[in-house]
């Protein structure tokens, strides 16, 4: 898919690492796994901030929940407000729709994943990490438009739930609490025959290094999220 889309170079966001990372995702670009869902095809492109060129020989570790919101390697309820938004380590071997690609001349990495679902307490959104060697310099989300979100939901039936989604893109914590713009971390869409297309340009900083950032222990995100005023999609 091209960049077309993209009129100016807006930073990558970092953003909250999440409880469900694990030990990360296998070499691969097909991370379905056999899974029910509509088929999503990603490219990212990532690209230096300063000089707005492609960024080759990274590492893009990325995973999101499935159909119904559950993570691969995690035991949770995602019709429910979490008992603990903590780093957990996985439970099991699963690796569902996780995996790691690097970027090439281009700057580009793609995977066939899923459209992903929804769980409580957050809008429907895809981890990603970059990293240069064993450095992780940007750990990050993409997120999708509400009207795209809207649509597969109520057309697909591998996503049908007897619970209403709680949280959108205009609650939705993480957006809230992000202190950088978000205007980079949204994926372009587009419909193709037997699923859907997307594509995200990441400009980062090759200096920059993220961290883990701790969640309170205890902390639980609210049902609903918290109304904010950032632009979203």
């Amino acid at each position: 898919m091209p960049f077309q889309w993209a009129k100016q170079i807006v930073p990558a966001a970092e953003m909250t690492e999440g409880p469900y990372y694990g030990h990360g995702g296998p070499d691969r670009s097909d991370i379905r796994e056999g899974l029910p869902g509509l088929d999503f095809h990603l490219t990212i492109k990532v690209i230096d901030i300063a000089s707005g060129g492609p960024l080759a020989g990274l590492k893009v570790d990325l995973w999101h929940c499935d159909a119904q919101g559950y993570y691969s390697g995690y035991q949770f309820d995602p019709d429910g407000q979490p008992l603990s938004v903590e780093y957990q380590l996985p439970s099991n071997d699963e690796s569902y729709l996780r995996g790691s690609q690097t970027t090439n001349a281009a700057g580009l990495v793609t995977f066939l994943t899923l459209f992903p679902g929804w769980y409580a307490t957050r809008t429907p959104h895809i981890h990603f990490k970059v990293f240069t060697g064993e450095a992780c310099i940007l750990t990050s989300q993409l997120y999708l438009p509400e009207q795209s979100l809207g649509h597969v939901y109520a057309t697909q039936a591998d996503y049908y739930r007897k619970v209403e989604r709680d949280t959108f893109n205009k609650t939705d914590i993480v957006l809230a609490k992000a202190p950088e713009s978000i205007e980079g971390c949204w994926i372009e869409l587009q419909e193709i025959p037997g699923g859907l297309e997307g594509s995200s340009l990441v400009a980062i900083d090759l200096n920059a290094r993220s961290t883990r950032r701790e969640i309170p222990a205890g902390f639980r995100p609210p049902l609903g999220g918290i109304p904010h005023a950032k632009p979203v999609r």
